[in-house]
């Protein structure tokens, strides 16, 4: 073998080398990206979902107080009810007054996430709900069964505002996840 041919071997096997070096590198820096995207993604997703299951928890409480406000006022009972009907309505008060923290938590995730119009329409429902809740108890002299129907109509035309935009946290959600990927 000639000098030359040996060089010229060493230069192939050192060029294939660093090429394969190169690509070593280059592969291990995409899967380290992709690692770190698709990490970022699954826990953004968790939190997006858990700001639908409190939005979620909270209309529950807030309809079965609903429930038990409009039976106590209906034309039918007109405030009288059972020592039973009392104590579920008082349960349901204790749940719904506590479900606040709930959306209150929700709405924060939503800042959190930079989305801020999901977030104002989340605090315009809480307000409406806040206002039922003032309004709206055993013995109050200020409501009839209209009004809760009212409250009713409202407060489903506010959740739909608040499902539409999560909707829209989701889809923005789903475009930066592709973007990023």
């Amino acid at each position: 073998m000639e000098a030359i041919e040996v060089i010229d071997t060493a230069v192939k096997v050192g060029l294939g080398a660093v090429i394969a070096g190169l690509y070593a590198v280059f592969s291990e820096r995409q899967q380290y990206k992709y690692k770190i995207v698709s990490e970022f993604c699954s826990r953004r997703f968790q939190i997006i979902e858990k700001i639908a299951n409190n939005c979620a928890c909270f209309h529950k409480r807030l309809s079965d107080y609903w429930a038990l406000m409009a039976d106590y006022f209906s034309p039918d009972h007109k405030g009288r009810i059972s020592k039973r009907t009392n104590q579920k309505i008082e349960e349901a008060d204790i749940e719904f007054r506590n479900s606040f923290l709930e959306l209150n938590e929700a709405e924060g995730w939503l800042y959190l996430l930079d989305e801020e119009n999901a977030a104002k329409v989340l605090c315009e429902y809480a307000a409406l709900a806040s206002e039922f809740y003032k309004k709206v108890y055993v013995n109050s002299k200020e409501v009839n069964y209209e009004d809760l129907v009212n409250y009713r109509l409202r407060l489903r035309e506010n959740r739909k505002n608040v499902l539409k935009a999560i909707s829209e946290v989701f889809r923005n959600f789903q475009n930066d996840r592709k973007q990023k990927m």
